[in-house]
């Protein structure tokens, strides 16, 4: 039953006020639920949390798309499959681009948990989720002539040095 609820107890806890409300309808994405506080949202691991005066609940239906999102040759929505992993999901929009960090890869669940892609550990994708394929940091072309440069300085410093010590 949606609606506004008055905390009846000091430290009512969520798992309290879904029982209120009726509990979950057949059509709720139980696992995209979502709780703000002062604007933010909470991640939650289970329902055991204290409710406090302006908390919101938001119970999704499911979204049945993942968001690809950085990186990507198409960034967008992608249809869900129970059972993908994040990489099939990667390929169906249409695989990384040549600015991408294969290796740095965040998944942020519906409700709002966060994990990244470990090299050998292949994450789990949730009805909703959204992947980000971040982009490899550019790194500065190795310069010679620096290089050279700055040897140079040192080297004639420390004869400097020497040749001070030695008079």
């Amino acid at each position: 039953i949606p609606g506004v609820y008055t905390l009846q107890k000091r430290w009512e806890e969520l798992d309290d006020l879904l029982l209120r409300a009726g509990g979950f309808s057949e059509k709720a994405y139980i696992d995209g639920l979502k709780l703000f506080r002062d604007g933010k949202q909470i991640v939650l691991s289970d329902y055991n949390v204290s409710l406090f005066d302006g908390d919101s609940i938001y119970v999704p239906q499911p979204a049945g798309t993942i968001e690809v999102l950085g990186a990507v040759n198409r960034p967008g929505l992608v249809q869900y499959e129970e059972g993908k992993s994040f990489k099939d999901y990667i390929i169906n929009a249409g695989g990384y681009n040549t600015e991408a960090d294969k290796n740095n890869i965040i998944i942020v669940s519906s409700n709002g948990y966060v994990t990244t892609k470990k090299l050998l550990f292949n994450v789990k994708v949730s009805n909703g989720a959204s992947i980000i394929v971040n982009k490899k940091e550019i790194e500065e072309p190795f310069d010679i002539t620096q290089y050279a440069t700055s040897i140079a300085s040192i080297v004639s410093s420390l004869a400097t040095v020497y040749l001070l010590v030695n008079q």
